[in-house]
């Protein structure tokens, strides 16, 4: 209210007028406190369920999924990233051995993953394509593509696409 008027859409009118509306709002999901550059937009976009993206004077629709899409993009830990592989004895004297992705900071977010995974990640450079490390790895198929996606969304890894060339 503005002055004791509605300042904006009416729900209602909305609904009866058919038209579309764009909703400006603070662009961030869990993981990302605030959206700060067009990188961090467009990571939301990917990471997110949102079907268009506008910035400046470009409206960015979402494409029909891929499971291969992120294969080309470029893996890499942030600095606040680290992987620990821990090792312990189970009641038989059987050695049970966890992976697991972290941020370095009280609180941070944390995800056991795949050991197919973990060995990825171990060789991100920032550099390299995932579909190259894959290849190093030996074992990349869609479940593990599900795990890398996951950590993404939750900005435990940067995913950075091929530069053009």
């Amino acid at each position: 209210m503005v002055g004791g008027r509605h300042a904006g859409p009416r729900p209602s009118s909305t609904r009866t007028s058919r038209r579309p509306v764009l909703l400006n709002t603070s662009f961030n999901n869990n993981a990302e406190p605030i959206v700060q550059t067009v990188h961090d937009a467009l990571t939301t976009f990917l990471t997110t369920e949102l079907d268009h993206l506008v910035i400046e004077n470009h409206l960015i629709q979402r494409r029909p999924p891929n499971p291969t899409t992120l294969d080309t993009f470029h893996l890499q830990l942030p600095p606040t990233t680290r992987l620990t592989k821990r090792s312990r004895a189970d009641g038989s004297g059987a050695l049970l051995v966890s992976h697991e992705v972290h941020l370095d900071h009280p609180g941070g977010a944390r995800s056991e993953v795949s050991p197919e995974l973990f060995r990825l990640l171990e060789r991100a450079d920032g550099r390299t394509p995932v579909d190259e490390l894959a290849r190093l790895c030996g074992s990349f198929d869609d479940d593990v593509r599900t795990e890398l996606h996951g950590l993404w969304q939750r900005r435990l890894i940067t995913l950075s696409p091929s530069p053009a060339r």
